[in-house]
């Protein structure tokens, strides 16, 4: 059976089609070894196209999703909110000349609003990196709640 390459255009459609700008896999966005630079926004982009099933077939993206919230680690996004709200996320490193790079970002099925949040650090240790990822997290739920509140109604 013949393989099929997947070519530079195939992976332009796909940022297309989930929301990511084609000059994310330009040489401008491209780091010296060939990785792909994506933003917050991006990745939040992809984060999107998964929970509104808008790439992927429905199934399949609440697979993926489902995953994605089955992941041991839990001292990041996770770590700023109640245990009963479910968190959709992943996670990397890197390791740069510039120095470490911690990353976190997930949906957050808060009830009566679910919302993505991204947090990308460059230049903190791991401890520092989840610690302040758990604070920004921690300040965007209580914003949640303080806006929408139990309810569901936005509180004027």
């Amino acid at each position: 059976m013949p393989s099929t390459l997947l070519q530079k255009k195939d992976l332009q459609d796909v940022f297309f089609e989930i929301g990511v700008p084609h000059m994310a896999i330009e040489t401008e966005n491209a780091t010296k070894t060939g990785d792909i630079l994506i933003s917050p926004k991006d990745y939040s982009n992809i984060l999107r196209t998964l929970y509104y099933s808008s790439y992927l077939k429905r199934y399949s993206s609440n697979l993926l999703l489902s995953y994605l919230t089955q992941t041991r680690f839990e001292k990041s996004l996770p770590a700023g909110v109640p245990p009963d709200v479910k968190v959709a996320h992943k996670v990397g490193y890197y390791l740069a000349k510039e120095g470490e790079e911690h990353h976190d970002c997930g949906i957050f099925y808060y009830d009566h609003s679910p919302y993505i949040l991204c947090i990308m650090t460059q230049g903190l240790t791991q401890e520092e990196a989840d610690a302040f990822a758990a604070q920004i997290s921690r300040i965007t739920y209580d914003f949640m709640e303080e806006q929408i509140g139990t309810d569901g109604d936005v509180d004027e």
